[in-house]
């Protein structure tokens, strides 16, 4: 079932001056969330993952091609559950397909991606898609959508 996430702070309004030290250690550049944002950013990929039109979470929307392309599932799952991504819900609760979000994970804001850090390893639990934290697509309506900087 959908386990209830912690609250949803709105942090896109850190700006890269808040976060250039980070950003510029080499070490970072590598890491799954930045990668993926990349991915994101990339007109290559444009038909197997999107942006969700809020700027605060993105999807899969060609499963096929994501998995032949991209990264097969279960290893993408492993990777978000250990970065602390959630999937996004239905105001009425249902998981939305492959809809995920981080507070920390925004459209045109990848300086932010490279704050994210990995749970522990003694703390990490796989988790399956249907275990992921979540919020309901009424979180992001109310918050302002992210226009490009």
């Amino acid at each position: 079932g959908l386990v209830q996430a912690s609250p949803y702070r709105d942090l896109s309004n850190i700006s890269f001056a808040d976060v250039a030290v980070i950003v510029n250690d080499p070490e970072s550049r590598g890491i799954f969330p930045v990668v993926l944002h990349h991915l994101l950013s990339s007109e290559h990929h444009n038909g197997s993952i999107a942006w969700l039109w809020h700027g605060r979470a993105f999807e899969i929307i060609n499963m096929e091609k994501f998995i032949e392309e991209v990264c097969p599932m279960c290893v993408f799952m492993e990777r978000m559950a250990t970065y602390g991504f959630g999937q996004v819900a239905y105001n009425n609760g249902q998981i939305k397909t492959a809809a995920f979000f981080h507070e920390r994970f925004l459209c045109y804001r990848p300086w932010l991606a490279h704050t994210m850090k990995p749970n522990s390893h003694r703390n990490r639990i796989i988790l399956q898609s249907s275990q992921l934290s979540g919020h309901t697509e009424q979180v992001f309506w109310e918050l302002d959508w992210l226009p490009a900087l």
